[in-house]
């Protein structure tokens, strides 16, 4: 009796392993890893996420005006979970906010951008390497 009891705990404890292996919140982050660029109505995002998936290491921001090309980059790492990051600049004393959500295919992302004035937009994210 007492060999019939460990042999069903066994079992009991080895579903609960698997249990809680099939219960992993979504895919290993490490897929976006590489770099990733998206056109806006005002410029350019670009930003390097490192191998871990979890850590932004260059984030480049241009913004063009009347020809000019205003470069705004970040070599500061920065951390962000839950594939989701939030930037945000200064241009000519205006504020621009930068929400980007990666999709958990690791290849594509939805930038919502914020600027003054209430302009913005939502723009497609595409991982070239």
């Amino acid at each position: 009796m007492f060999t019939f009891r460990r042999t069903y705990l066994g079992l009991f404890l080895i579903a609960l392993v698997l249990l809680a292996a099939a219960c992993q919140s979504g895919p290993d982050p490490s897929i976006l890893a590489g770099d990733w660029e998206a056109d806006t109505d005002f410029g350019s995002i670009s930003l390097t996420v490192q191998p871990d998936g979890r850590t932004i290491d260059r984030t480049t921001i241009v913004f063009n005006s009347g020809g000019i090309a205003n470069v705004h980059m970040s070599t500061n790492e920065q951390k962000f979970s839950n594939f989701t990051f939030e930037y945000e600049t200064t241009q000519d004393q205006s504020t621009y906010t930068f929400h980007i959500k990666f999709n958990q295919d690791g290849e594509t992302a939805t930038v919502v951008w914020e600027g003054p004035s209430g302009e913005g937009g939502t723009v497609e994210m595409l991982k070239i390497q």
